[in-house]
């Protein structure tokens, strides 16, 4: 099941980066953007187990330092990369109230029934993480080990989850692929499928290369993710396609109204795709701006006809 999903990932990821009309900066943007989700609901999951009384550490400041907190870790990651060093610290920039030594915790921790590493071990098992993260073929398996067995470690007094999720997504942006996404509103299953997890790995019941049926349950969560994020990546990369028609032969106002009325109206048969069109006048003439989920092809399939009836030329460029 996970093989399939990864499949299916790779499978978008490789239309994403080959399709000759999907804009770079847009999909810059659109990651931003689920980056920024994925930290607020990090946090989100955080907040609820304060209020239900599972995570007994009490922040005294709201969740704006706590984003800003982990949007500082984020950039730590991205300039220093994954080693043991990085990720002692890591923990302090995330909760720096929680986690008040800017390296691993030193004393002895329990969480949700379970006993993890003692502080003599930590760095060893930190140290062996980073090195296993480094034999993963494949991006979004690397991600969910380094998410899982940063919890199990748990190397830090406080701020093990919003480290383990970040830790995950770094993982994914190294190799192009878009953060998993969380909600806030899927964390009770989401805690009782790393819970499983994270009980077979401590009783030696599962481990990476032999999955236990709890262990393969988170590994389907998280996959899931990461392919919602992916499908909603290309999506919104086709519905903001972007297109300049450079108009030859037109005189007047007039006629590049027609031309741009005739566009709109094959976006009014099929309204979902979003296509809107504005004229803009340049010193060569006028253009025709096109935004949408509309093809190229498309749109010669409408612009050819009309040149050859109005005795005009265009030419057609995506902006990307």
């Amino acid at each position: 099941m996970v093989k399939k999903t990864l499949q299916n990932i790779d499978s978008i990821l490789s239309r994403i980066n080959t399709h000759p009309e999907f804009s770079i900066l847009l999909r810059a943007e659109i990651i931003k953007q689920m980056w920024d989700e994925a930290t607020r609901h990090s946090i989100g999951i955080e907040t609820q187990a304060e209020s239900d009384g599972t995570n007994k550490t009490k922040r005294k400041n709201g969740n704006g330092e706590a984003y800003q907190n982990l949007t500082e870790a984020i950039k730590h990651l991205s300039t220093y990369g994954i080693s043991t060093s990085v990720l002692s610290s890591l923990g302090h920039k995330i909760e720096p109230e929680g986690q008040p030594e800017n390296t691993f915790r030193q004393v002895e921790v329990q969480f949700g029934g379970f006993a993890p590493p003692s502080p003599r071990v930590l760095m060893q098992d930190v140290d062996n993480l980073v090195r296993r993260l480094e034999t993963f073929q494949h991006p979004v398996e690397r991600a969910i080990e380094a998410h899982l067995d940063m919890v199990r470690i748990h190397p830090y007094t406080d701020g093990n989850g919003r480290a383990a999720r970040l830790l995950q997504n770094f993982c994914l942006q190294q190799s192009g692929y878009p953060p998993a996404i969380i909600p806030s509103t899927d964390r009770d299953i989401y805690i009782s499928l790393i819970a499983g997890a994270l009980s077979d790995r401590y009783t030696l019941k599962s481990s990476y290369d032999k999955p236990s049926e709890k262990e393969d349950l988170f590994r389907m969560f998280i996959a899931a993710k990461v392919l919602a994020s992916t499908e909603r990546l290309e999506n919104e990369l086709k519905s903001k396609r972007r297109y300049s028609i450079m108009l030859s032969g037109v005189d007047g106002k007039g006629l590049a109204i027609t031309l741009c009325d005739n566009l709109r109206g094959y976006g009014k048969k099929d309204p979902h795709r979003g296509i809107t069109s504005g004229i803009e006048k340049m010193r060569g003439g006028y253009v025709i701006n096109v935004t949408g989920n509309v093809s190229s092809d498309e749109l010669d399939s409408i612009m050819g006809p009309l040149s050859k009836r109005y005795h005009i030329k265009y030419k057609l460029k995506t902006l990307v």
